[in-house]
């Protein structure tokens, strides 16, 4: 594992121009740029992005690794006074992207497009080696569901659709009936089946095809009907979300920077190693990346290792109360979203997360993309 990556790290440090690395003081990002300052001769030019909210600031991380290996870091600490910015970035895609992590990549890339024309990132590293939060929701839901009796369990396995997944109960016993790759897919989505029906105007309910979901839900079924679910997890998302998403975020968002991005986890060799152990050597319940801390433990302190993922979010839930409320008005309630969504329903999700009654952040956040994207493009 470390000298596949190290080996990965060499090659991209080939360049013409001028080279350094994006560091959010996570786990990926801080063990490339150790191993970039080992195998460097000059000190590497490191970049982060602060929030002055601490639940989404990771700059204190960044700080830890920069000292450590005596970079030359620079930092950006993000406002909220970015409407304009986010109309230009969410258009930029050429279609709704709902990643709000979207504007700090964004920023961070400009950053340190002003220093170097090239950034090596820690893309994949969750991927590869069991990061997500997510995943350890999903095997602590395992556990507990593993308890319930398998007479209860089929029951719900028939009748879980028809249970209403807005309340509480309903929502427990739809994630008792699925199985493992149901269980997964529905818990990675904002808009349950229920909400969405209630969301869709009466004419697009009328045009919007299922089948497309069908197929995909089937081909996922077939492919990792025999895996473990850690494993199940780890696939999904580096087949479907880790291209579909972050690799195009980062793309494009780089890309609007003129700035090169490169991924040294994504080397082949260090995907057919990652993929080749079992998964409970990557992770298990209360632990991720079992064997890539184990591997870099002698390069990182201990407040990076032992630290919980954070994730490179945006502290959407605050700016949509407070200082983006009006903006996020502006574009959801307009005219024309009335002919995709019920204008009610939108108006009910903005009043119930203005009162703090709902965090509807990633709700909002996906209805806005839509809304900017249509807006700009049409």
């Amino acid at each position: 594992c470390f000298k596949l990556l190290e080996d990965s790290v060499k090659i991209r440090l080939m360049s013409d121009v001028p080279l350094g690395a994006f560091l959010s003081g996570g786990i990926d990002s801080s063990i490339i740029v150790a191993l970039m300052a080992k195998n460097s001769s000059k000190p590497v030019k490191t970049f982060s992005i602060g929030f002055d909210y601490s639940d989404f600031d990771e700059t204190k991380y960044a700080k830890i690794i920069a000292d450590k290996y005596t970079t030359e870091h620079t930092e950006l600490i993000v406002t909220p006074n970015y409407s304009a910015l986010i109309e230009s970035i969410l258009s930029n895609f050429d279609e709704p992207f709902g990643d709000s992590s979207a504007l700090p990549t964004y920023l961070v890339s400009k950053l340190t497009r002003e220093y170097v024309k090239v950034a090596l990132s820690g893309d994949g590293g969750d991927e590869l080696f069991g990061g997500y939060n997510s995943y350890q929701e999903m095997i602590k839901l395992k556990s507990k569901i593993n308890l319930v009796p398998s007479s209860l369990k089929k029951i719900a396995s028939h009748y879980y659709k028809y249970f209403d997944s807005s309340t509480k109960h309903g929502k427990k016993l739809r994630l008792l009936g699925m199985n493992d790759i149901e269980r997964f897919l529905w818990s990675s989505t904002h808009f349950t089946e229920d909400e969405r029906t209630v969301l869709y105007s009466p004419e697009i309910k009328e045009r919007i095809n299922n089948s497309n979901k069908a197929i995909f839900k089937k081909s996922v079924d077939f492919i990792y009907q025999n895996l473990d679910i850690n494993r199940l997890m780890q696939y999904i998302d580096f087949n479907y979300y880790l291209p579909d998403d972050v690799l195009v975020k980062v793309d494009r968002s780089s890309m609007l920077a003129s700035l090169e991005s490169r991924a040294p986890f994504l080397d082949h060799r260090l995907i057919e190693f990652a993929f080749s152990l079992p998964s409970e050597w990557k992770m298990k319940a209360g632990k991720t990346k079992i064997i890539l801390k184990d591997a870099f433990k002698q390069l990182l302190p201990n407040e990076i290792l032992s630290r919980r993922k954070m994730g490179f979010g945006i502290p959407v839930k605050k700016w949509f109360t407070d200082e983006l409320y009006g903006f996020c008005q502006d574009y959801l309630l307009n005219d024309k979203m009335r002919s995709y969504f019920d204008l009610k329903i939108i108006r009910k999700y903005l009043e119930e997360h203005k009162s703090g009654k709902f965090d509807h952040s990633y709700k909002l956040w996906l209805l806005l993309s839509f809304s900017i994207w249509k807006t700009r493009n049409n």
